[in-house]
């Protein structure tokens, strides 16, 4: 009972079943490495769960590392159980909303449920090599812009002003590598 409004509520560790809370066993699953080209999406990447549920809580992003040089390069995702292709959410998240990082997870506010023996699926879309403008000589450039060159997409690893791409000292060709790790526990062990 409420106190306050002396109503009956459902006790938010057993959602009303009586039954006691199990923490379950810590785990995590990693979904990835996935690499993305300049603005390409992969539908269908999975990983599967194994001999238990597994209920998500937290969830992360790796950042890219091109020549050991961090970047969080911007990507659109998608969650599904892959039993019945529930989503995780109705449409395509933005990295930078939703994912946290290693130190800085995310925290889930409804943890969500993969059933066990069954995969994880994601859906990815590069956002950061959309569309990216054509390299100038007379520009400044800092890690992580993204330019063009004669055709192919490159992100800058270094900073410089008048190195043009493809000079592997300043610049690497353009790829997102995605990874995606999940953080939660092992419930319901079969």
């Amino acid at each position: 009972m409420n106190n306050g409004s002396q109503l009956a509520q459902v006790c938010p560790l057993c959602d009303g079943s009586g039954q006691n809370y199990d923490p379950g066993l810590d785990f995590r699953y990693e979904l990835g490495p996935y690499v993305l080209g300049a603005g390409a999406a992969q539908k269908g990447n999975a990983t599967n769960v194994l001999d238990a549920d597994f209920r998500a809580r937290m969830i992360t992003r790796v950042m890219y590392m091109p020549n050991n040089v961090p970047f969080v390069l911007p990507f659109l995702f998608q969650l599904y159980s892959g039993v019945n292709k529930r989503p995780f959410a109705n449409q395509q998240l933005h990295s930078e909303n939703w994912l946290g990082t290693n130190t800085n997870p995310f925290p889930m506010l409804t943890p969500f449920v993969f059933p066990r023996l069954a995969p994880i699926i994601v859906d990815i879309t590069d956002l950061a090599g959309v569309n990216p403008p054509a390299y100038n000589a007379g520009a400044t450039y800092t890690p992580g812009q993204v330019v063009t060159n004669a055709g192919v997409t490159y992100i800058c690893i270094v900073g410089t002003t008048g190195n043009a791409p493809p000079n592997a000292a300043f610049w690497a060709v353009y790829s997102n590598t995605v990874r995606i790790t999940l953080h939660g526990e092992e419930i319901n062990q079969g």
